[in-house]
């Protein structure tokens, strides 16, 4: 599991219903085309204040230990490019409005 920051947000801006929806989508997709799995194999599995933190989850297969490895590497050292570089255009400006155009962070770390 990992829990990414984003200094940016307000927790107050995810109880708008259709925010919320889109961002965890936007958020999936990006997780997922990273990480080389499905978006149905990533799970948020909670969004909490302190900046905006999410706690996901993605889950590879047990024959892919290397896409896990290499993903975790990206998570401890380059976790913005999750969200910037590998997501489309479309996507990089929506969550970098999203994220107040300010630096996305990973806190923790646990695979």
């Amino acid at each position: 599991a990992s829990v990414i920051a984003f200094p940016g947000l307000d927790i107050a801006m995810f109880d708008d219903s259709a925010f919320d929806a889109s961002f965890t989508a936007n958020f999936k997709t990006a997780m997922a085309v990273s990480s080389g799995v499905a978006s149905d194999d990533v799970e948020v599995i909670s969004k909490y204040q302190g900046s905006v933190s999410i706690n996901s989850q993605v889950t590879f297969s047990w024959d892919d230990i290397s896409a896990a490895s290499s993903f975790q590497s990206t998570l401890s050292d380059s976790v913005s490019t999750i969200f910037i570089s590998r997501a489309n255009q479309k996507m990089q400006t929506l969550l970098l409005e999203m994220a107040g155009n300010s630096q996305i962070s990973k806190k923790v770390i646990e695979l």
